[in-house]
């Protein structure tokens, strides 16, 4: 065994506590100038939301069609086995509002913005860009990641808020061309498992991912090596990176949501 095959887990070991050290650094700087950024940099910030929300609104709404569509013929399949077909439309509401809608966006989003957000900044730091504010006084954080930040963060609950709808609608078209029920029927009996209390946490989540992915993909392009492959691999990072917060968060928020959703309904 040749020696940097031996020290290979430790080097990986350091790597991966380096990026932590990185992450953690930056992410105070974005919180520090949060505020800063939301009284003086609104411009900014919905340029890039323009960007994260609305250019990505057709990919999200084809998906989600093709989700809804997808959706009702399993669940119909599932539910024509036990004589229940009159609950089709609940159930499939319910899947796609409360879980596959916020995750599937979020799937997509870090595939799409982790990319571009990496590869826009490790380019900025491959062509010194980022050393020129810098040597001008300008805070990068403050203008380059803290934007990002907000504007995808605000960016995720409207992305879902389509991917339902348009989910939703997949679904009734494939009832109105295969099912048995009317599309103002399926559409009335789709409300009656989607509360508030339901609706709104499992929207509202994803701002937490899109905050994740503007802090893993700025950390990735920010801190690139000045290589030829820096590009490449900036957006590799930041994508996998973004991949993998999304699944991590959606992990411990739903629970952690049922428990507090449960706690204040016990409450009150």
């Amino acid at each position: 065994m040749s020696e940097s095959t031996h020290h290979a887990p430790g080097m990986a070991l350091r790597n991966a506590l380096g990026w932590v050290r990185i992450g953690s650094k930056q992410t105070l700087a974005v919180f520090r100038t949060l505020g800063k950024v939301l009284r003086q940099r609104r411009g900014i910030v919905l340029r890039h939301w323009e960007h994260a929300a609305w250019l990505g609104m057709p990919i999200v709404a084809a998906a989600g069609f093709s989700v809804g569509v997808v959706t009702w013929f399993q669940i119909r399949e599932i539910l024509r086995t036990y004589g229940a077909e009159g609950n089709l439309p609940s159930l499939v509401a319910a899947a796609i509002v409360i879980q596959t809608g916020p995750i599937l966006t979020g799937l997509i989003c870090a595939a799409r913005l982790g990319a571009s957000t990496a590869a826009e900044l490790s380019t900025m730091s491959l062509t010194e860009e980022v050393d020129a504010l810098s040597a001008m006084g300008v805070n990068v954080t403050e203008t380059l990641l803290t934007p990002r930040f907000v504007a995808m963060a605000l960016a995720l609950p409207v992305l879902t808020i389509v991917m339902d709808i348009s989910s939703i609608a997949g679904a009734m078209t494939a009832e109105y061309a295969w099912g048995d029920m009317g599309v103002e029927a399926f559409l009335d009996r789709s409300l009656d498992l989607l509360t508030l209390g339901r609706v709104l946490p499992a929207t509202l989540k994803t701002a937490v991912f899109g905050g994740l992915m503007a802090l893993i993909a700025g950390c990735a392009g920010l801190n690139c090596p000045r290589e030829a492959e820096a590009v490449g691999q900036a957006a590799l990072k930041g994508v996998v990176g973004s991949i993998c917060a999304v699944l991590a968060a959606d992990m411990v928020m739903v629970p952690t949501i049922q428990w507090a959703t449960r706690t204040l309904f016990t409450m009150y």
